[in-house]
């Protein structure tokens, strides 16, 4: 055998045995030593150099409770740099690692809310991440009822869940103005299963009614505007179904 490739395997057999080894050679004092630095930098907004210390950390000591804490840090960095989706994931993954955390209830409060920080500003775009963040906080709500996570779960829920409502109201009128009365209606019977204002709720009884009359579908219209005068009887929308039985014969 050449000295060369005795040489190389020497080298390789001591890389080996260094990666091979063991929890006892960890160094916790240092391990707590460069996560206190990770975190001045993460606190200062270098978050590109915090976040590749504390992969440095997972790496060189896996074992310990700094790299638990790292993946938390990790994730909380890209939610400050508002990449949502890439925090919901880490979130997401951290819970599923660690669900005896202490800190999982604030874990699981910024899951939902990596989710709702995706939703769009307008109603005109895709919002399915808002199915997602719903069932994120109802999840916050059921587990940690009477926290302070709770009650900014639940002001997120209802704005989220308005928002959809908002969303199939809109699709329910294109339908509506161009006289697609058949698939107008669905939208409008769907929306009156959602919760959200009560405005959209009562827009969704009366135009739905009218577009059952539209289509001939009359015992459906009456049911719709019977239920329109007990839930809201002095709503305009109520009111306005007099007008209907004049035009329809009903």
């Amino acid at each position: 055998m050449s000295f060369k490739i005795l040489l190389s395997l020497l080298v390789i057999t001591n890389a080996f045995f260094i990666g091979c080894s063991t929890t006892d050679d960890i160094d916790i004092n240092s391990a707590e030593k460069a996560f206190k630095e990770a975190k001045e930098y993460e606190d200062d907004e270098r978050y590109e150099e915090a976040q590749r210390r504390y992969e440095e950390i997972k790496n060189k000591f896996p074992y310990s409770s700094w790299a638990k804490e790292s993946d938390l840090r990790i994730a909380e960095i890209y939610y400050k740099k508002e990449d949502f989706s890439t925090a919901a994931l880490s979130y997401s993954n951290f819970k599923f690692l660690y669900p005896n955390h202490p800190q999982i209830a604030y874990v699981s409060l910024q899951l939902a809310l990596s989710y709702f920080n995706q939703l769009p500003p307008t109603i005109d775009r895709d919002l399915s991440k808002g199915h997602n963040a719903i069932q994120e906080f109802n999840l916050v709500l059921q587990k940690y009822p009477g926290t302070e996570f709770a009650k900014v779960a639940a002001d997120k829920k209802k704005i989220t869940e308005d928002k959809l409502a908002e969303k199939e109201l809109y699709i329910a009128d294109f339908y509506y103005k161009r006289d697609h009365y058949l698939s107008a209606l669905k939208r409008y019977e769907n929306l009156l299963t959602m919760p959200g204002p009560e405005s959209i709720t009562k827009t969704a009884y009366y135009k739905g009614a009218v577009s059952a009359l539209e289509i001939g579908e009359l015992n459906k219209a009456k049911q719709l505007i019977q239920t329109l005068k007990q839930k809201y009887p002095t709503s305009d929308e109520a009111r306005d179904t007099e007008d209907l039985k004049a035009k329809y014969g009903i």
